[in-house]
């Protein structure tokens, strides 16, 4: 099997690529606060070209350790409902953000968290929805949440056709869990759920030029990585951003951002 049918458990999660240490590193080269491609700088460009409202009401989705939810607070004045499958992550958030009474976390799946209907005016998620199969339930769920008028972003890891994969990235999938669509497909699943979708886009290009920086990033900031851990785990970590960076010139791993709305 070359594509994951089934959604991520919480033990998946948090036993696998999520675990206490290995979100820590991962902050390490994704920055501080952040999980997810391209920390605090992605953020910052995303929400520059979509700002949102003052005051909004934020869900998201997939809130790793609390940085994005810290940003929108900052920047916009937000409340933000941050939940996540990884128990690790929210632990992290709540330790960090427990004087916030504008930013709640919770250990929570999105597939059947009982959301109130036209709740929120964005929902948000960077690099998450990767784990879930799901991603029609998943939509559709979030658009009925959503008030009238509101908007989606996401980012996500997408891929090529699945019968163009090798062997690597087949393999690759399945040890992460992961359900990748092609960015087409994932348009379509947005608008068979009820959005309207303004912006479906291969942003692979942008995604190289983050990786290709983290990657610099974390080779001139090594010194400060041993003084936590293994040379070892420096070398896991760099060759994971190694691997992503071979697949992209062969096609098969993409990068999707998209853009929705609720019709108002």
């Amino acid at each position: 099997m070359i594509q994951n049918t089934t959604d991520a458990t919480q033990e998946f999660l948090d036993g696998s690529q999520y675990t206490e240490g290995g979100v820590l590193k991962y902050e390490f080269i994704f920055g501080p606060g952040f999980i997810s491609t391209g920390g605090i700088d992605s953020t910052r460009k995303i929400f520059k070209e979509h700002p949102i409202p003052t005051g909004a009401k934020v869900l998201d989705v997939g809130c790793g350790i609390g940085g994005p939810a810290k940003f929108l607070f900052d920047e916009f004045n937000a409340d933000v409902l941050g939940i996540d499958l990884a128990r690790n992550c929210v632990n992290i958030a709540n330790k960090r953000y427990e004087k916030n009474p504008r930013l709640n976390f919770l250990v929570a799946d999105a597939l059947t968290y009982p959301f109130e209907d036209n709740t929120f005016d964005l929902i948000y998620s960077r690099d998450v929805i990767l784990h879930i199969a799901s991603k029609d339930k998943l939509f559709s769920r979030l658009h009925a949440a959503t008030k009238p008028g509101g908007q989606l972003v996401v980012t996500d890891y997408c891929a090529s056709s699945p019968e163009t994969w090798d062997d690597e990235f087949k393999a690759y999938v399945a040890q992460r869990g992961y359900t990748l669509l092609t960015v087409d497909a994932y348009r379509q699943v947005l608008e068979d759920a009820g959005w309207v979708v303004d912006k479906a886009e291969d942003t692979t290009a942008w995604f190289k030029e983050i990786l290709e920086t983290e990657r610099d990033r974390a080779l001139k900031n090594k010194a400060e990585f041993l003084a936590k851990y293994s040379e070892e785990d420096f070398k896991h970590l760099l060759d994971g951003w190694d691997s992503k960076l071979k697949r992209i010139p062969k096609g098969v791993q993409r990068w999707g951002f998209f853009v929705a709305h609720k019709r108002a």
